[in-house]
C-alpha cells in the first residue's frame, strides 16, 4: 500500500514540475500602437484633406507624432484622457507644419492608465471632427494577474495540485479512526 502511495506521489510531483511550455511576454510599449488601425495606403488617419497622420509612438510620457502634409498647415494637438473630477491643467500645442513630412513631440502624462491626444486643424473643426490617438487602457489595477508571469501560474497550479493530492491521499489512508486502511475495499 505504501509503495502505491509513494509511486502515485512520485508521478504527481514529476508531472507537476515538468515545464509544459513557455509563454512569451508581450511588450506593452509595442502593443500600444495597435489602437490606431490603418485606414489608408500609407497613413494611419486623415486629419483633413491635406494632412495625414502617418505614424505615432508613446514612450516615457511623450507622444511622437509623424505627419504628411500636402501644404503648410496649422495643427492643434491637445491632451485627451480621463481626467479627475474638478479643474486642472492639460497639455496643448499648436504647430505650423510645413509641406511634406514632419514630426511633433508633445509631453502627455499617463492618467488612469492611459494617455491620448486629439489632433485638429481649422478644416477638421469646420467639418465637425478631430482625430485621436490613444494608448488604450493599461491600468494594472484592473487585472490582478498583470504583474505576474506564466511561470508563477504554473508553479502555483503545480503546488495546489500537489497539496490537494497529498491531502486526499492522507484522508483516504486515514478514513476511519485515524488508522490506515489495510487494503482495497472495492
Amino acid at each position: 500500500m505504501s509503495r502505491l502511495f509513494a509511486l502515485l506521489l512520485a508521478v504527481v510531483l514529476t508531472v507537476s514540475l515538468v515545464p509544459i511550455g513557455a509563454v512569451a511576454d508581450t511588450d506593452n510599449e509595442s502593443a500600444m500602437n495597435s489602437t490606431v488601425e490603418e485606414s489608408g495606403d500609407d497613413y494611419l488617419e486623415e486629419i483633413d484633406p491635406t494632412l495625414r497622420l502617418t505614424d505615432w509612438d508613446y514612450q516615457d510620457g511623450e507622444f511622437v507624432l509623424r505627419f504628411d502634409s500636402d501644404r503648410s498647415n496649422s495643427v492643434t494637438i491637445s491632451e485627451a484622457a480621463q481626467f479627475d473630477e474638478g479643474a486642472g491643467q492639460m497639455a496643448i500645442r499648436q504647430e505650423n507644419l510645413p509641406r511634406g513630412e514632419f514630426t511633433v513631440t508633445i509631453s502627455v502624462p499617463e492618467r488612469a492608465g492611459e494617455a491620448g491626444v486629439v489632433i485638429t486643424t481649422s478644416a477638421s473643426i469646420n467639418a465637425g471632427h478631430g482625430t485621436y490617438v490613444s494608448t488604450g487602457q493599461s491600468d494594472d489595477s484592473r487585472d490582478p494577474f498583470a504583474r505576474t508571469s506564466s511561470t508563477a501560474g504554473w508553479l502555483g497550479g503545480a503546488g495546489t495540485v500537489t497539496f490537494m493530492t497529498l491531502f486526499a491521499a492522507r484522508r483516504w489512508l486515514h478514513a476511519e479512526g485515524d488508522e490506515p486502511e489495510s487494503g482495497w475495499n472495492l
